[in-house]
């Protein structure tokens, strides 16, 4: 429910509906929302009513991306149960989920154009991702969808919470309208998931990921690395993950998952990082940034990556797969003396402002 306080005393409004109230779906909430997108998600519309594919005449409400240039589908509807709203919104991914970043330029170009604006499309999203330059190869590595409407039945819910447990991405916003006078209120939330459990579920979802793709082969030069690390048993350090293509390296004493050391592999190089994937631990990009140039294992240098993660940014040193697989553990040993102890002093000053 939604109150009204006065300094005489608080009053209950009465909800109402969009339909009651003389808003369409299409005419208004689609519009509005266009123009406000930002009450239900921190994401960049880059089509409305899109509809650019052979062979068939459905139309996605609203395709936007996130910071992380992932697609995202955001499907509206003014009614209280919501209709079918998260299967036509699974056909829309799946048909958008080809989509590349050229292609992103050109719809957004035209979406600007529609409404006259001036803004040059390529410099917003490059902006918009924190990139200096395009980066296809980490464009649309997900479709995500984002359901808003009035209410949703328990159909749906069930139906998004058994999806989002096989690793899809479904939001859940209601706009709940409310009368206050002749004014209509909304009252937005966010429902699924919880918003103080998202970080959990992102967790969730990733280890799920991981687990899925393990079946794969394993890179045979990341293989290697790892075992060899495993032998140097450095104290209250963890490798986790099941990834063919990356493993992730937990200290203890951090009691953080978004700070870690990662192995990661690409098809030209495979490199030893410290990744920041949260605006929590932002506070360690300054310290990080100051070993820059210091060089690990065979004399490469570390360096800044700032568009990883939206924005957050990761230490990195990069090298060639044919390099000695005891290079590369010991340049991560390295990485870890010259960073552990700082990072631990950092998360400790930002624990105790927090």
């Amino acid at each position: 429910m939604l109150y009204e306080m006065t300094k005489s005393g608080i009053q209950e409004l009465s909800p109402t509906t969009f339909a009651k109230q003389g808003f369409g779906e299409r005419a208004d909430l689609q519009r509005l929302l266009r123009k406000k997108i930002d009450i239900v998600a921190d994401v960049l519309v880059i089509a409305e009513e899109f509809s650019d594919w052979e062979d068939s005449s459905r139309r996605i409400d609203l395709l936007a991306v996130d910071r992380d240039a992932n697609l995202v589908v955001i499907e509206l509807k003014r009614t209280e149960e919501g209709g079918h709203m998260e299967l036509q919104a699974l056909r829309y991914a799946a048909m958008v989920s080809a989509m590349d970043f050229e292609r992103a330029l050109d719809t957004y170009s035209k979406y600007l154009r529609t409404y006259g604006s001036s803004v040059n499309a390529r410099d917003e999203l490059l902006s918009f991702f924190a990139w200096t330059q395009p980066e296809g190869n980490r464009f649309a590595r997900q479709v995500k969808i984002i359901l808003v409407s009035a209410d949703f039945s328990k159909e749906i819910t069930t139906s998004v919470i058994w999806l989002n447990e096989q690793g899809l991405d479904i939001t859940c916003v209601r706009l709940k309208p409310f009368i206050l006078e002749h004014r209509t209120l909304i009252d937005v939330q966010q429902i699924i998931p919880l918003p103080e459990a998202a970080e959990y579920t992102v967790q969730l979802r990733r280890k799920a990921e991981e687990e899925r793709t393990a079946i794969k082969t394993i890179y045979p030069e990341l293989n290697e690395v790892v075992s060899l690390f495993e032998m140097k048993a450095i104290p209250d350090i963890r490798i986790l993950g099941k990834s063919h293509y990356f493993r992730y390296i937990t200290v203890l004493e951090w009691h953080n998952s978004t700070v870690h050391y990662e192995f990661y592999q690409a098809k030209e190089f495979i490199s030893v990082e410290l990744q920041l994937e949260s605006d929590a631990v932002l506070p360690l990009a300054d310290t990080l940034k100051t070993l820059v140039g210091v060089k690990v294992g065979d004399g490469t240098e570390l360096e800044w990556d700032p568009s990883w993660m939206a924005g957050r940014g990761r230490l990195r040193a990069k090298y060639p797969l044919n390099t000695d697989p005891g290079t590369v553990t010991e340049a991560m040993c390295q990485l870890i003396k010259l960073t552990r102890s700082k990072v631990t002093e950092k998360l400790s000053e930002i624990q105790s402002a927090s």
